[in-house]
This record gives structure tokens, C-alpha cells and sequence, in this order.
């Protein structure tokens, strides 16, 4: 794993491709049961493939969020993968669906709430497409935050990453009660 910030830490595919990687289906099982015992929170990031292994990884987590371009394609897959998921987790919470680069100019697509309704999956946010902030934040290596902290998609990705860490946004914004202690030596100097 390497620290990617101060609280996050990856832990990424080998860059190595003299190898073929093929994976059984519990192959990363270890991998994740490890990473649960080490961070309070983990969050897969799983490749545009189907086989086994990714079957196997979704039907075992927490929260599934499905982010998908607005569209034919992305629409077609969305629905076979959310299908699925209703049969693999039928008592689990239904993924959280998020269209991303809508808006993007001469570019035929599928409006978010309409792509949402066709594949029976509750729209949980879009992300409009803006590329000098992403692509900017993609070449350096940053994070959207660390380019532009009042952007839009910023305030999505906090809305996503407190519904799947299952805490509350509005609690989280509150300030601790009890003494503040800037404040109070401003009081005691004055004395």
C-alpha cells in the first residue's frame, strides 16, 4: 500500500504486464479481509470487465455505487449489471447510481433521470463533465479537491463517500461541543 494522502492509502495492480494476471474467483478475498483488518473503510475499485472474481467481489460487499457515461452503451451494461445484482443480493441496499461527464458538448446522451428510470436503479448524483478541472487534476496526479475545493463534483464525491461510510453528512459538519479553545484563551488574555 502507499499513502496517497494523509487519510488515504492505495494499493494498486502491478504495473507489470510481461504477466498475464488471471484471477479465480476468491482470489481477492485475502486481499480484502486483510484491508478491513487494517482501515476502517475499504473501497474497491473494480475494472469495466465480468468474470468470476468481480461476480464474487460484488455480490460480498457493503455498497455497490455504479458510475456510467449517459450513453447506449453504458445504459446496456448498467441494466445487465444491475440485474444481476438483484438476483446475487437480494436483501442488500440497491447500488447507488451515478452518471458522470454529462454534458459534454456535441455529444449525443441519455438525460441522468431518464438513463436511471430505464434500468430501475434510483439516481444518486451526476457529475457534469469539465475538462480542464479533471483533466488537469488526472495529469498531475491530484485529486478534484486539490484542484478546484469548491467545485461541484467535489461536494458529490463527500455526499457519496458519507452515504457509504454510513455516517451523516449534516452530523459530520457539526462542530464537536465543548470548550473552544482559541476562543477562550482570546478570554484569558484579556484578563
Amino acid at each position: 500500500m502507499s499513502k496517497a494522502a494523509k487519510h488515504i492509502n492505495l494499493l494498486s495492480a502491478s504495473c507489470n504486464l510481461d504477466k498475464a494476471y488471471d484471477f479465480s474467483e476468491r482470489s481477492f478475498e485475502n486481499i480484502i479481509d486483510l484491508c478491513q483488518q487494517s482501515v476502517p473503510i475499504v473501497i474497491l475499485d473494480i475494472p469495466h470487465v465480468w468474470n468470476g472474481w468481480v461476480k464474487h467481489t460484488l455480490s460480498m460487499v457493503d455498497e455497490i455505487v455504479i458510475v456510467v457515461e449517459p450513453d447506449l452503451a453504458n445504459l446496456r451494461n448498467a441494466k445487465n449489471i444491475i440485474d444481476i445484482l438483484k438476483t446475487l443480493r437480494p436483501t442488500e441496499a440497491e447500488p447507488l447510481l451515478i452518471v458522470n461527464k454529462s454534458g459534454v458538448a456535441k455529444r449525443p446522451e441519455i438525460v441522468a433521470q431518464e438513463f436511471a428510470d430505464s434500468i430501475e436503479c434510483k439516481l444518486f448524483d451526476e457529475i457534469a463533465f469539465d475538462s480542464a478541472v479533471f483533466g488537469t487534476a488526472a495529469n498531475n496526479g491530484q485529486m478534484i479537491a486539490e484542484i478546484a475545493k469548491n467545485h461541484k463534483a467535489v461536494e458529490v464525491f463527500k455526499k457519496i463517500a458519507f452515504r457509504v461510510s454510513g455516517r451523516d453528512a449534516e452530523e459530520a459538519n457539526k462542530k464537536p461541543a465543548g470548550l473552544n479553545i482559541p476562543s477562550l484563551m482570546k478570554l484569558l488574555k484579556r484578563a
